[in-house]
């Protein structure tokens, strides 16, 4: 059971970063293009009103984006601390299966 919950995890944290990847991607492209906005801004004179909108939708996007990356490295961060959890269990019950045969560690049980 421990080896499909750990199985589980490892695909959840592949495919969250997977998501991450994308997104910086996104990210990536959505702040060369606003870039390029800021750099005719200042060959411009004086910004139209549809510059104006198109700067203020690309830094929210960029901000939504952020926000959603940092959402998912939390949430990569849980599953990889489910896994470690999940991992330490295994350790602890296959040193409690080989404990069992051995009449001193009886002594020891709760």
């Amino acid at each position: 059971m421990a080896a499909d919950a750990d199985s589980v995890t490892l695909v959840g944290i592949e495919r969250l970063q997977r998501i991450v990847l994308a997104d910086l991607q996104g990210a990536r492209a959505k702040l060369e293009e606003f870039n390029s906005y800021s750099q005719r801004r200042m060959s411009d004179v004086k910004p139209t009103v549809a510059y104006c909108r198109r700067i203020k939708k690309l830094r929210e996007t960029l901000y939504k984006t952020f926000e959603r990356i940092r959402n998912l490295k939390q949430k990569i961060a849980t599953l990889e601390a489910l896994k470690n959890t999940l991992n330490a269990q295994e350790k602890l019950e296959e040193i409690a299966a080989q404990g069992e045969g051995d009449p001193a560690a009886s002594e020891f049980d709760l």
